[in-house]
């Protein structure tokens, strides 16, 4: 059985140096399936631990995993936007600083960022390298001072994990083309500004476009990411509902399959009747294992 307390910083450097390792394989690499990927990560984690005594489950990994790669990356895109902002004398230091203030905006992170232990490992990853989007060259932000680091920026990072911290589009425009003068200007500086106006116009609408497309990458994502979940879900209940008892010999793991089989159907009975008014497992479902169907009863079967 697996552990159910809480990750140490240990086992957090653990899961992430067994991920890159298998993520990361000139080998295998993409080609790998989901099933195998998280396996080859939790078998490489276990087996680090195993002087320590018990393991993680599958799903507890996966968990505390997607867990570090949604922080990380969040912090990768709100340093990316305080490094866009060019403050003259700051530091790494005071850009992490101020990377960390600005996510914690985030309503869902108000307590700050939990994996400093791991950011040396996860910050540089391939993965996170090209998602965030720069519109450094086409404005520019007053510079903010240590004093008004805190104060200086207003705006969460993108509410998505994994798209670009854009900036807001209105205001941009505000900044790009409404840059008036108290006093008349040239001929030449007013079709200088009437070109900048029509240049920056149109990079805004870029960035609005790309804004548009990755939302709908990232839709997709989940999507699949729910399936693939769905999926699983469904080829471990069916491990369940298939299994020989006859080559079981603990009455008490046979006592504890015959219980999910129990409570696996009565939530997929539960599923149909609430979906459709078809029946979405067919027959087989309907009456598994009892009268009126081609199998036997459980109890005339296994016992």
């Amino acid at each position: 059985m697996s552990r159910s307390t809480g990750y140490s910083a240990r086992e957090d450097h653990i899961l992430c140096e067994a991920w890159l390792e298998v993520s990361q394989d000139p080998i295998v690499g993409r080609y790998q399936s989901a099933d195998n990927f998280w396996g080859r990560i939790v078998a490489k984690y276990n087996e680090t631990l195993s002087e320590q005594g018990e393991g993680r489950s599958l799903r507890s990994v996966q968990s505390r995993m997607h867990n570090i790669l949604t922080e990380v990356k969040r912090l990768v895109s709100c340093v990316k936007t305080i490094e866009n902002r060019h403050q003259s004398g700051a530091s790494d230091e005071d850009n992490m600083r101020q990377a960390k203030i600005l996510f914690m905006h985030d309503a869902k992170y108000k307590k700050g960022f939990k994996f400093d232990h791991v950011w040396h490992i996860m910050k540089d990853i391939e993965k996170f390298k090209d998602n965030v989007s720069t519109v450094r060259h086409m404005y520019r932000e007053p510079n903010y001072d240590s004093s008004q680091s805190e104060k200086g920026f207003d705006s969460p990072c993108t509410e998505s994990p994994g798209l670009s911290p854009f900036a807001s589009l209105d205001e941009l425009e505000d900044n790009l083309i409404a840059n008036s003068s108290r006093r008349p200007i040239g001929v030449k500086k007013a079709k200088l500004k009437r070109k900048t106006s029509e240049e920056s116009s149109t990079a805004v609408n870029e960035i609005r476009e790309e804004n548009r497309q990755l939302l709908e990458l990232l839709q997709d994502a989940r999507l699949d990411r729910k399936t693939i979940m769905s999926r699983q879900k469904e080829k471990d209940e069916n491990k369940i509902l298939f299994a020989n008892l006859k080559d079981i010999d603990d009455p008490s793991v046979i006592e504890y399959v015959r219980a999910q089989r129990t409570k696996i159907l009565e939530e997929r009975r539960q599923q149909s009747t609430s979906s459709s008014p078809q029946n979405t497992f067919g027959p087989l479902f309907d009456n598994l294992g009892g009268p009126g169907t081609n199998l036997p009863n459980y109890d005339q079967f296994y016992n």
